[in-house]
């Protein structure tokens, strides 16, 4: 058990180490907010943590049933893994193709909605149920979660990095209701306060990909340790 524990603890350790040396690099390198850009070095982590953790859920999914077929929909084991693997390479598209932007895009378009400091606020709404249908999601299969040490207490902290970065997004989604909350400050001083913010807010994003991340590596390992005793 000792040993099981130390090699967890090690995939954990290592996963969010790598996430907060990409974020120590991205704020102390290079001309200011220049990797937290679009497309830049925070954003392509941050998409290749999703792909990776969708990518964990597949071996998870291959441990528990190795012949890929529709058993893993059938599988009680393999089943939320699949659903997991599903919903993190359709995080890693938003991430890269900023689907719920378009979406909010698209609504304004659709129901001839006048852009205002209120409505902008759509895609922090669409954000905010990506989170919300995890949170049921997981306590649907929160028993089978439970069967891997570690993976409950790294979802928590992932969701905590989450909910922050929600409410960092939501404070700067738009340079007028980021006025809203520092209506006193000069308009130079204000915008790069603004874009300390924002940069606070991608790296909630990208730790709590990691916590992610480290849930479901905690759970392969889990897994392959469980296998090897069988």
């Amino acid at each position: 058990m000792p040993n099981k524990n130390v090699k967890i603890n090690l995939y954990i350790s290592l996963t969010v180490l790598a996430a907060a040396a990409v974020l120590l690099i991205s704020w102390n390198t290079g001309p200011f907010f220049y990797h937290f850009a679009d497309v830049r070095l925070v954003t392509i982590y941050s998409f290749l943590q999703l792909l990776a953790t969708a990518f964990t859920c597949y071996l998870i999914c291959k441990a528990v049933e190795p012949e890929f077929s529709l058993n893993w929909r059938k599988n009680a084991s393999a089943r939320p893994f699949l659903i997991c693997g599903i919903g993190f390479i359709f995080l890693g598209l938003d991430e890269i193709l900023s689907l719920h932007e378009n979406i909010d895009k698209l609504i304004h378009h659709v129901l001839f909605i006048k852009e205002t400091t209120m409505t902008d606020h759509i895609d922090d709404v669409i954000v905010l149920i990506y989170g919300l249908v995890a949170i049921v999601f997981i306590k649907d299969f929160i028993r089978e979660f439970r069967k891997h040490p570690y993976m409950i207490l790294m979802l928590v902290c992932g969701f905590l990095m989450f909910f922050t970065m929600f409410c960092l997004d939501y404070i700067t989604n738009s340079v007028e209701s980021f006025t809203q909350f520092f209506s006193d400050a000069p308009y130079s001083d204000l915008l790069h306060t603004r874009d300390i913010f924002r940069m606070a807010e991608d790296s909630a994003k990208v730790m709590g990909e990691s916590f992610f991340l480290a849930a479901f590596i905690s759970a392969l390992a889990n897994t392959g340790i469980k296998q090897n005793k069988e």
